[in-house]
């Protein structure tokens, strides 16, 4: 289908230009590889095709078609394809509710069994399967972005009606588990650490930057996150550097910088403190190669 007017469109400041896009389409070779930038949280729909990806603890996970990975936002993620692949990838970042009348964080009045994902532990990666709902859904938008509709304030529109389909024809439980990154961000107040607890060294920084005292900080920060700020920042940078060290080439020296340790030998006792090897021994281990000093 032919879109008509695209001149106009194309100057229209609403229009999308294709950097950090709201929407985008992705086609992957077999064989080939595909990365994207840790802006905002996202969801990943893998249309066709079969892939591997990593991310944060997550390394090379194998995922098929007609499935939704949930990224949140801070982590690069990265994949490679088996056969020739489709991804529709679409930042949802600030969105923090399925309908007018109910929120991310409603899940959370019900005790549904969910995994707590507070610590390191092996767990699966937030993913959803499809349906037929859902498939209708993105055929429709396909068309639209195909043939050039990318504005992004019809893609706002469309966000919305995909949050209405989550909440309409999926059980709880499984949205729950589904966003469970987003359930911690679903206030100002979870929003603000997930998108910036990384810019500060400490909880009395991050504390003092959202003018709380620590003790107040952390008396919220446990409501929200179910455990304590300095164990959910600690895991958060673990994850990153265990990421960096398996999936990257950087030198150790430079993750080291990366994350503000102030030697080598920190650097190294903190990894044998959080995942039981020193870093040569976790790259080693993945085959990946890359430069140690």
């Amino acid at each position: 289908m032919k879109l008509l007017y695209s001149e106009e469109h194309l100057r229209c400041i609403h229009y999308d230009q294709g950097k950090n896009p709201v929407i985008e389409v992705v086609s992957i070779e077999k064989n080939e590889s595909w990365e994207n930038l840790p802006l905002g949280n996202k969801l990943i729909f893998l249309l066709s095709g079969e892939i591997s990806f990593s991310y944060g603890q997550f390394i090379n996970y194998k995922v098929g078609e007609k499935n939704i990975i949930y990224l949140p936002t801070g982590f690069k993620f990265s994949c490679n394809a088996f056969e020739n692949s489709t991804l529709f990838v679409m930042s949802i970042q600030g969105h923090k509710n399925f309908c007018e009348d109910y929120l991310f964080k409603d899940l959370e009045k019900k005790n549904y069994s969910v995994p707590d994902y507070s610590s390191l532990a092996e767990v699966k990666p937030a993913i959803l399967e499809i349906n037929e709902a859902l498939e209708k859904y993105i055929d429709t938008l396909l068309l639209y972005v195909n043939a050039g509709a990318k504005c992004k304030s019809f893609y706002m529109i469309k966000i919305k009606e995909l949050f209405h389909i989550f909440r309409w024809f999926y059980p709880k439980d499984s949205l729950k588990e589904f966003f469970r990154y987003s359930l911690k961000g679903g206030s100002e107040f979870g929003s603000y650490i997930m998108d910036n607890w990384q810019k500060y060294a400490s909880v009395g920084e991050l504390a003092e930057a959202m003018n709380y005292t620590v003790s107040g900080f952390e008396k919220r920060f446990k409501r929200v996150f179910g455990v304590s700020p300095y164990k959910w920042m600690l895991n958060q940078k673990a994850e990153r550097i265990f990421h960096q060290i398996r999936m990257t080439d950087l030198t150790f020296k430079q993750i080291s910088a990366n994350f503000g340790f102030t030697s080598l030998s920190r650097f190294n006792d903190f990894c044998k403190s959080n995942f039981g090897n020193p870093p040569g021994n976790i790259r080693e281990n993945n085959g990946i190669g890359g430069k140690h000093e």
